[in-house]
């Protein structure tokens, strides 16, 4: 059962990794200075999961990785596995649609967007006030 859920979890990161993640946009922020941050970010999360569960790690009954340690290489791996789906979205050119977030842009020049910011005589309100206070 272990390993089923182990599974459902990876399934769900690569799929993430693979459709969620517009990789070019993310290269081009890493690639300017975000990997700063995601690595102190990565490096403190291993710090505290060492913190709340110290253990070592036995692979294969050869050796023990240390605590922090295997925490470190399970993130790394986690993270790995996230910039692999990236290479492959840029091999095979697998982009997810850009998904607009925000409120829609309205064009300069619309009627609407016209009249909300100027007065009737075309100027706006602000430089409206501001020309009637300077005649008062």
């Amino acid at each position: 059962m272990h390993w089923l859920l182990f599974l459902a979890v990876a399934f769900a990161w690569i799929a993430f990794c693979l459709f969620g993640i517009h990789w070019k946009k993310a290269s081009a922020a890493l690639t300017e200075g975000a990997w700063i941050p995601l690595a102190l970010l990565l490096v403190f999360t291993a710090l505290l999961w060492s913190q709340f569960a110290p253990s070592e790690l036995s692979v294969w009954g050869f050796f023990n990785l240390p605590n922090f340690l295997w925490q470190l290489v399970a993130i790394l791996t986690v993270v790995g596995v996230g910039l692999f789906c990236g290479w492959v979205q840029f091999r095979y050119h697998w982009f997810p649609q850009d998904v607009p977030v925000g409120p829609p842009e309205h064009g300069h020049g619309h009627a609407d967007h016209h009249d909300a910011h100027h007065g009737h005589d075309g100027h706006s309100e602000a430089a409206h006030g501001h020309h009637e206070a300077a005649h008062h």
